[in-house]
């Protein structure tokens, strides 16, 4: 496989946030906070918990909510919705009874 920067032979700014965007490891960047929060919740014997995710700035409010949801549909979870808004803070319920 050719390196980014042997395809690409004249960046621009657009072009370099394009490719900065597609770079983006949305499986590592959910894994933290579900860690954190998941494993408070299976101490209080709980089958689900509301996870905050930081918007990241580069990103604009629905594509990120996107993106967490499909990385954590990949990761093996279930999840609804939040009615919870915060100003740079995304919110799913992460789930994980039968």
């Amino acid at each position: 496989m050719k390196s980014l920067s042997k395809i690409i032979k004249h960046f621009t700014p657009e072009l370099a946030r394009e490719e900065t965007k597609k770079a983006f490891n949305w499986r590592e960047y959910v894994q933290g906070p579900i860690d954190e929060y998941v494993g408070k919740a299976v101490k209080e014997a709980r089958y689900k918990v509301c996870v905050e995710f930081r918007k990241p700035s580069e990103f604009e409010y629905d594509e990120a909510l996107e993106h967490i949801k499909s990385a954590v549909k990949e990761l093996g979870w279930d999840y609804e919705l939040s009615d919870r808004s915060s100003l740079g803070f995304l919110y799913l319920v992460i789930c994980w009874g039968e």
